[in-house]
């Protein structure tokens, strides 16, 4: 069974860990159904969505944890989107009411913080604080890690990847020129992108090892941030998962609704990953 869109981890990653589970044990495409619940998991302690992704929201004035704000000392128009590390902003439109065509900001004014955090806008904002009816306004940007899986087989010699988009995604968000990639596999490679179109990457240099279908493609690091801390998480997840509820049939349940408090020998693995994924964790 393929990898599913959208998990943190592949089957070759989880065998290869020391978990003390044989994967072989277990039915045919169940590994495949607990790692994407595991990966779902680590979202909803995250508070949001790891892998890349094209957002439009709406945002106004002063709310949390997602809203804007106009700095009354420099007069410039600050942004706080709910998701984190922001990567790049497609549009941002001011708008007063539905009545109103929205309006345009420059993109040239538009400028993303060095902490991926927030963003702010160039000009003089301050005739619009507390204006009636209020200003709102309408941010598309990508968030995210790139985190997926070959679409076709990669061969020795060529310079460029087909990659599967995430889910929800016309096609694959969050690759960018300059950015370095690991292809993970018994042969992992380390690449570096020159462009994107579409869902294919063109690499800066021919790839040295052949790839196969279906193996993963994950951003290394962004924001100091591991994205190796994340696929250890899922490993524990899943790993816990297996272990504390057994392999049978583990339908996917409401995970966002976390108990209390978690007892029994594997609580371990459970705060193991917790603690991994701390720094991904949207703050209130």
């Amino acid at each position: 069974m393929a990898t599913l869109p959208g998990s943190y981890i592949s089957r070759q990653d989880f065998t290869q860990a020391e978990t003390g589970i044989d994967p072989g044990a277990l039915p045919a495409g169940e590994l495949e159904r607990i790692i994407y619940r595991a990966s779902r998991t680590a979202d909803m302690m995250c508070k949001q969505v790891l892998y890349s992704t094209l957002d439009t929201v709406q945002v106004l004035e002063d709310r949390s944890p997602e809203g804007y704000s106009i700095d009354l000392t420099d007069g410039l128009l600050k942004i706080f989107p709910k998701r984190f590390p922001i990567r790049s902003v497609t549009s941002i439109t001011q708008q007063f009411s539905s009545s109103n065509s929205p309006a345009a900001i420059t993109s040239s004014w538009i400028h993303i913080d060095s902490s991926a955090r927030w963003i702010w806008v160039e000009g003089t904002w301050f005739s619009y604080k507390r204006q009636l009816p209020p200003m709102y306004l309408v941010l598309a940007y990508v968030n995210g890690w790139l985190a997926t899986t070959l679409q076709s087989q990669a061969a020795s010699g060529q310079a460029n990847l087909t990659l599967v988009p995430q889910p929800g995604q016309a096609t694959v968000q969050g690759v960018y020129a300059g950015q370095i990639l690991e292809i993970q596999d018994a042969t992992p490679e380390v690449v570096t992108v020159q462009s994107i179109s579409g869902n294919v990457v063109t690499l800066t240099a021919n790839l040295a090892s052949t790839h196969a279908a279906d193996t993963f493609v994950v951003e290394t690091s962004y924001d100091e941030l591991s994205f190796a801390n994340v696929q250890q998480a899922v490993i524990h997840l899943t790993t816990y998962f297996i272990k504390e509820k057994g392999i049978a049939p583990l339908v996917l349940k409401d995970e966002r609704i976390e108990p209390s408090r978690r007892t029994g020998p594997e609580q371990d693995l459970w705060d193991k990953a917790k603690e991994l994924l701390l720094p991904f964790t949207v703050q209130a």
